[in-house]
């Protein structure tokens, strides 16, 4: 059934202004799983006891297929990895996703503990941008950004004078406004072609168009992003950008709190001080450091005043 607000799929409902991709991962209403404590406790076993398939009850094996997170021979699916992870403690997490976590107690001089661990990483010679992830995204949006007035409609060009340089700084501004998009058939592959061939000095021109000289956006001024993209490169920008494109409404979500760069390369910190990672953190984190060898750390903190 479709009505002016959402459209049925697969696995739920969408708005029909999503132009681009969406899949299970933003499709499934995981605010509202409504889950028993039969199938809490099966997907709990499955997902952190190394349990292939479960013999459970029948109505909790059915229940659970129904919502696709068991396949017909009961085991996990990939959603269903979601979904248990989503109840389990932190540190069983991040064992299943064979995330590092570090513990350390720090003085409490913020409100936000991700703060404070930035300048704890920024003291043991690190240089961070506290953005959750959107740094990463930035780096893309620079190398692609001469495209655009070739890839969008008329508008676009206004509406980005129009709104000056910030907003073109948050996410992908792309995706977005996707009703600048002048052909939806062509414009992912044409976005990976053109990040996969971008050169240093059109990256460096396409940042210094949109950021003036010495502006610094959340700890991210120009060589902070030139390091980024230096250390990257093009075939792993291609291959961020390729796996956002798989669901950009799930990819946009969930990136860890810093962007650190030190003497082992990139990493990406999730600060956690009595929470566990997100249904959106567990979409997005392994993905993503997947896609780009990229190392993902948790550093769980304790504070004092």
């Amino acid at each position: 059934m479709e009505n002016a607000h959402h459209i049925r799929t697969d696995w739920g409902w969408r708005n029909p202004a999503w132009k681009w991709n969406s899949t299970w991962r933003s499709e499934v209403n995981w605010r509202d799983l409504k889950l028993s404590s039969a199938m809490r406790t099966t997907l709990r076993q499955l997902t952190t006891k190394a349990v292939q398939r479960h013999r459970g009850a029948k109505t909790t094996i059915e229940a659970l297929r129904r919502r696709r997170f068991l396949d017909p021979i009961g085991a996990l699916t990939e959603p269903g990895l979601v979904a248990g992870l989503s109840i389990a403690p932190l540190r069983d997490q991040c064992s299943v996703l064979n995330i590092p976590i570090e513990t350390v107690h720090l003085h409490q001089k913020y409100d936000d503990p991700a703060v404070d661990g930035m300048y704890h990483l920024m003291g043991r010679g690190h240089r961070c941008s506290y953005e959750e992830g959107a740094v990463l995204r930035k780096v893309l949006y620079c190398s692609y950004f001469h495209r655009l007035p070739e890839l969008t409609k008329e508008g676009w060009k206004h509406f980005m004078e129009g709104m000056g340089t910030m907003p073109l700084a948050i996410g992908l501004g792309l995706f977005d406004f996707e009703n600048f998009v002048k052909d939806y058939a062509t414009i992912a592959d044409d976005l990976k072609e053109t990040v996969a061939t971008v050169t240093r000095d059109t990256f460096l021109r396409n940042y210094r168009t949109l950021f003036k000289k010495g502006y610094c956006w959340l700890g991210a001024e120009e060589s902070f992003v030139t390091q980024l993209f230096d250390n990257l490169g093009n075939e792993r920008l291609t291959r961020i950008l390729d796996t956002f494109l798989v669901d950009p409404y799930a990819f946009s979500q969930g990136w860890p709190d810093l962007t650190i760069i030190g003497g082992e390369g990139i990493h990406l910190i999730e600060v956690k001080e009595k929470d566990k990672l997100t249904v959106s953190q567990l979409i997005t984190i392994p993905a993503m450091a997947k896609a780009a060898h990229i190392t993902v750390k948790v550093l769980q903190v304790s504070r004092s005043l």
